[in-house]
């Protein structure tokens, strides 16, 4: 709005300048406001403590994504063509919620989820793919070629990036 006002050409006419003007200061008006609730959501964010909820209203058929035959989709036993609810690919807007989700997972419909990985391609666009958690503990010796997290971080961990 502001660029657009800032970009306007009038040619100087009294009326225009007057709507012009108004317009500036409505959009000033709201920055604080605006600033204000997004403080207000922030510190939310901070107190939450425990493991997240997703409201199942938000998947919709707009929402979902195709995923390409993969050593992953036949370890899940996932069919190719078909929905399921064994993978979640989520966006998130705020550090807070996605540290909070990586580190403790989520609950949606009943499940709890845990983060699996994320490309870069996700990272870049804040996306993460999330597994069901019992889904994961039943193919998580086949995922991590029968290595334990002990093995792996007895052998120096892995690399984060």
């Amino acid at each position: 709005m502001a660029r657009l006002l800032k970009d306007a050409k009038y040619d100087g006419d009294p009326l225009t300048t007057e709507i012009v003007d108004d317009l500036k200061q409505r959009s000033k008006d709201l920055i604080d406001p605006i600033n204000q609730t997004k403080k207000a959501l922030l510190d939310k964010l901070e107190m939450y403590q425990g493991i997240r909820t997703f409201r199942h209203e938000f998947l919709r058929d707009r929402n979902v994504i195709s995923i390409f035959e993969s050593e992953l989709t036949r370890m899940v036993g996932i069919e190719t063509n078909t929905l399921t609810d064994e993978l979640v690919v989520v966006k998130t807007c705020y550090f807070k919620v996605l540290k909070d989700i990586v580190l403790n997972g989520f609950h949606l419909n009943e499940n709890r989820y845990v983060c699996l990985t994320a490309s870069a391609g996700q990272i870049r666009t804040k996306r993460s793919l999330f597994i069901k958690e019992d889904t994961y503990h039943r193919i998580m010796g086949r995922l991590m070629c029968g290595l334990t997290v002990e093995d792996i971080n007895n052998q120096g961990g892995i690399n984060p990036n």
